[in-house]
C-alpha cells in the first residue's frame, strides 16, 4: 500500500509539473512563426520584395532541385516556389523596369539546361538571363536600389565596366559609370558598402569605408559635385554603417557603432542634415550595456514607426532580443526570445517577415519568421525620450503663436530660408514646407488643413535644427 502511494505521489508530481511547463510555454509571448521556406540556409539572408515574384529570400539557399546550386525561395501566397539555380552567393534582388536582376558573389545562372556566364549581375528580361555589367572577378555587389528612378549598385568593387568607382555605380546608357570622384584612403583599398539612401537631395552610401583625404569614415554623401563624411562619419577603428533608412525628416544609420569611440549613438544614431544625435537609450549587448560589439543589420519604417534588427539585445533598457520597434520617442520590444541575429525585415501582403535566427520562442524555423499577433506592437517600452527633448538645439526663443484663418507666426529663427517639418503625437510626419524668416526673424506658417491636437515641429536651417510645440484648439 505504501508503495502504491509513493507511485501515486511521483505521479501526481510528473502531472503538475508536466502542467506547469506547459502551462508556461502557452502563456510566453509567441508572435512569430517559420514562414515555411524551402531549403537549408547557410549564413544570413536577406529580404526583399518583388512586384511579380513576391516575397524573395537571398542568401546561399540549397533546395534538391535539377541544378544543385543557390536558389532564391519567393512567394505571393502561403506556398513558395524557387527561382533557378547560380554558381554562388546571392546577395539582393530587385525589378528596374521590367528586367529582374539578382546580384552577389555569382558567376553562372544554371537555366533550363544551360550554363550562362556572367559577372557580378544577371538580368532577366525577354524571357531568358543575360549578363548586366563587367565586375572583377573578386568584386562583390552586395545591394541593389533604385533611387529615384535611377540604379545603383553597392558593394565591395572597384571597378565597373572598367571605370573606377569604389564601391558605388549608377547605371546609365546601357553601362556602369563612377559617382563623382569618390576618393578612398588608401587609394589601393576597395570599400564594402552595404546601403544606399537619397536624403534631403544628397546620396548616402554606409559600409566600411576611409574616405580620402582625412580617412574619415563609415558613411558618405554625395552632393551632386564632391563626396564628404556627414559630421565627421562614423568614429572608431572598425566603425561602419550596415543600413540607413529616413525617419520623421532624420536619418537613421545603424550599423557597427560604438558610444564608446565618441559616437551620439550605440549600433544606431541619427542625423538631421547638420548634427549626430542619439536615438533613446541606444541599442545594447546582452549584458544591457554599450560595452558589446554588437551589430544593427537593417531599419525599415512600418506605420508609423521605425524597426530595427540586429545582433542587439536590449533597447533602450528594455529586452528587445535582435528585434525592436522605435516610435520616435521611446523604444519597444515584443517579448519575443529570438536566438543568434535577425538580418533583414520585409513587408508582403500586410505580414512583417523577419530573417531571424533558427530557434525563435524555444522553436526550431529555418530563418525566416512572419509575424502573426495581428498589429505589429511591442509589450515592453523604454520611458519616452520626448521629440522637444531630444532636440540638439532648444532656443527658448523659437516658439509658434495662432493668428487668424489657421495661419501661424513663427518667431525666434536666423533669417533665410528655412524648413520645417511637422509630425502628431505618434511621430507621423504630417506637414512640410519651406518658408522664408525676415530680417527681425519672423515667419508665416498655415496650418489650416490639421485637425486639432498636439504638434512637434521641427525647423530646419542651414546652420542648425530647432524644436517648438503646436497645440491647435478645436475650431
Amino acid at each position: 500500500m505504501r508503495a502504491m502511494q509513493s507511485l501515486s505521489a511521483v505521479i501526481m508530481a510528473f502531472l503538475i509539473c508536466t502542467l506547469l511547463i506547459t502551462s508556461s510555454k502557452a502563456s510566453a509571448q509567441n508572435n512569430w512563426v517559420d514562414a515555411g521556406m524551402p531549403g537549408r540556409t547557410i549564413g544570413s539572408l536577406r529580404l526583399a520584395l518583388d512586384s511579380e515574384l513576391g516575397l524573395l529570400a537571398m542568401g546561399h539557399i540549397t533546395v534538391t532541385n535539377d541544378y544543385g546550386a543557390p536558389v532564391i525561395p519567393h512567394t505571393n501566397t502561403a506556398e513558395w516556389d524557387t527561382l533557378t539555380g547560380f554558381r554562388g552567393s546571392i546577395t539582393d534582388a530587385t525589378r528596374y523596369g521590367d528586367t529582374l536582376l539578382v546580384t552577389g558573389n555569382l558567376y553562372e545562372v544554371l537555366s533550363l539546361g544551360d550554363t550562362i556566364p556572367f559577372s557580378g549581375i544577371a538580368a532577366y528580361y525577354d524571357g531568358a538571363w543575360h549578363a548586366y555589367g563587367t565586375f572583377q572577378s573578386t568584386s562583390l555587389v552586395r545591394r541593389l536600389k533604385v533611387l529615384n528612378g535611377e540604379l545603383y549598385a553597392i558593394g565591395a568593387f572597384r571597378y565597373a565596366d572598367g571605370q573606377e568607382c569604389n564601391g558605388v555605380a549608377k547605371r546609365l546608357g546601357g553601362q556602369w559609370v563612377p559617382v563623382g570622384q569618390l576618393a578612398v584612403e588608401p587609394a589601393t583599398n576597395t570599400p564594402n558598402l552595404t546601403d544606399a539612401v537619397l536624403y534631403q537631395g544628397d546620396l548616402y552610401v554606409c559600409g566600411s569605408i576611409n574616405l580620402a583625404p582625412n580617412s574619415e569614415r563609415g558613411i558618405a554623401r554625395f552632393d551632386g559635385l564632391n563626396w564628404s563624411a556627414p559630421g565627421g562619419g562614423i568614429l572608431g577603428g572598425v566603425a561602419g554603417g550596415r543600413a540607413m533608412a529616413e525617419y520623421q525628416g532624420e536619418l537613421y544609420v545603424g550599423g557597427s557603432i560604438y558610444l564608446s569611440a565618441g559616437n551620439a549613438g550605440h549600433m544606431i544614431q541619427r542625423w538631421d542634415g547638420s548634427t549626430w544625435r542619439a536615438v533613446g537609450g541606444h541599442l545594447r549587448d546582452g549584458n544591457n550595456t554599450t560595452d558589446g560589439a554588437a551589430r544593427c543589420y537593417a531599419l525599415f519604417e512600418h506605420e508609423g514607426r521605425l524597426l530595427a534588427a540586429g545582433g542587439f539585445q536590449y533597447a533602450g533598457g528594455v529586452p528587445a532580443q535582435t528585434f525592436a520597434i522605435w516610435d520616435g520617442e521611446r523604444w519597444c520590444g515584443t517579448g519575443d526570445t529570438i536566438s543568434n541575429e535577425s538580418h533583414s525585415i520585409a513587408l508582403h501582403n500586410d505580414t512583417i517577415y523577419l530573417a531571424s535566427g533558427r530557434v525563435v520562442n524555444g522553436d526550431s524555423t529555418n530563418t525566416v519568421v512572419k509575424w502573426v499577433s495581428g498589429p505589429l506592437q511591442g509589450n515592453v517600452c523604454s520611458e519616452p525620450v520626448g521629440v522637444v527633448e531630444a532636440a540638439s538645439i532648444e532656443p527658448s526663443a523659437f516658439a509658434l503663436h495662432p493668428s487668424a484663418f489657421g495661419a501661424w507666426t513663427v518667431l525666434g529663427l536666423a533669417p533665410g530660408p528655412c524648413r520645417l517639418d511637422i509630425y502628431d503625437g505618434k511621430g507621423a510626419l504630417v506637414h512640410q514646407t519651406t518658408i522664408a524668416i525676415d530680417a527681425q526673424g519672423k515667419g508665416r506658417l498655415q496650418l489650416s488643413d490639421l485637425a486639432p491636437g498636439v504638434y512637434s515641429c521641427r525647423a530646419t536651417s542651414p546652420s542648425a535644427s530647432y524644436w517648438a510645440k503646436i497645440v491647435i484648439e478645436q475650431r
